[in-house]
């Protein structure tokens, strides 16, 4: 669930990246005499509270499976789309940054820094799942909650 959130906000911080840009890269006007850049500060404010959005909603998911004592249902589907959302985000946090600093796009860094926290996620919720799967579901919660932390600092 927590990779799942954390996947809705990638796609959602990509739509305002994307805006930003087109909003920043316009020429100066009447109104904005020294051009739109500060556009790109804003979306990089927003990106920021989704992530902490997400953060206080898989923290409550957590606490909650780990009262209830509950663990996830571990399918083998569920390994495989793992992997391939972590080689994609490899991918792409590798392309953001790079055009990123080529830029000195702030938005492209800041992305590409949570798409980097989407693999270290994705890295996590794998462990996650394998351990579960071995018979330690308690596990899930416990990685959960580090997942939190670690959504909730790149938010921050």
């Amino acid at each position: 669930m927590a990779d799942g959130f954390h996947s809705l906000v990638d796609a959602l911080s990509n739509v305002v990246a994307l805006a930003a840009q087109g909003m920043a890269a316009r020429p100066p006007d009447d109104d904005h005499p020294y051009g739109h850049r500060r556009f790109e500060a804003l979306a990089t404010l927003m990106i920021g509270g989704f992530l902490l959005l997400v953060a206080w909603e898989v923290l409550q998911a957590a606490v909650g499976r780990l009262q209830a004592g509950t663990a996830p249902q571990v399918l083998p589907l569920s390994f495989a789309v793992l992997l391939a959302t972590l080689v994609i985000n490899l991918g792409v946090a590798r392309y953001e940054t790079a055009r990123g600093h080529a830029l000195n796009s702030r938005i492209l860094l800041a992305d590409a820094r949570q798409t980097s926290v989407d693999v270290v996620v994705t890295c996590s919720v794998l462990l996650s799942l394998a351990l579960t799967q071995a018979g330690l579901g308690w596990v899930d919660g416990l990685v959960a909650l580090l997942i939190v932390l670690l959504i909730g600092r790149t938010g921050w």
